[in-house]
């Protein structure tokens, strides 16, 4: 006789499907097509689904914590950033620029990274990239009222660039 004495069982969700399988877990009758193999044998859909890593489980009270956080280091950087930008531009022929846009990203991706707590995610990475934005355009802003009134777009193209750069190391520092 079969397993089941000579009853026929079929899948529970296919049901034209016969089967001897069941789930290792909660022991829902399953078929190949439906089975998902893991370390512990055969599951059923429902239980053979992975959990969310908690690196990855971002709430949205933590989003909204971590984005006005960096709203504010956004600012701040921002000012600094302007400053900065005048005494250190210059060093080694302009490489100064270049370390700038590093230290930016850098300083908002992992200001992003402390206040969530070390959680990766696309949504961290998107706050990160707005704060290096809105750190750049502070940047220019002060630049433009309180330091050097007349901007060239040279000088504009510049800073996008180096906002691409910058929102680069922040990305890579949440993801």
């Amino acid at each position: 006789m079969g397993i089941n004495d000579g009853v026929l069982v079929y899948c529970e969700t296919h049901p034209k499907i016969e089967t001897g399988l069941t789930c290792s877990r909660c022991g829902k009758r399953i078929c190949p097509k439906c089975m998902v193999q893991t370390a512990v044998g055969g599951r059923c859909v429902d239980c053979g689904k992975g959990k969310r890593s908690p690196t990855y489980d971002v709430s949205m009270k933590r989003y909204i914590f971590v984005g006005m956080l960096v709203l504010l280091a956004g600012i701040f950087w921002g000012i600094g950033w302007a400053f900065l930008h005048l005494t250190v531009g210059y060093i080694f022929l302009g490489l100064g620029y270049w370390i700038l846009a590093l230290l930016t990203g850098y300083i908002i991706g992992e200001t992003t990274n402390i206040v969530s707590n070390r959680k990766k995610g696309s949504g961290l990475a998107i706050i990160a990239t707005l704060g290096v934005i809105e750190s750049s355009v502070v940047s220019l802003l002060v630049r433009s009222i309180f330091i050097d009134s007349q901007l060239s777009l040279q000088g504009v193209v510049l800073l996008v660039l180096l906002s691409g750069l910058a929102s680069y190391i922040a990305v890579n520092r949440v993801r």
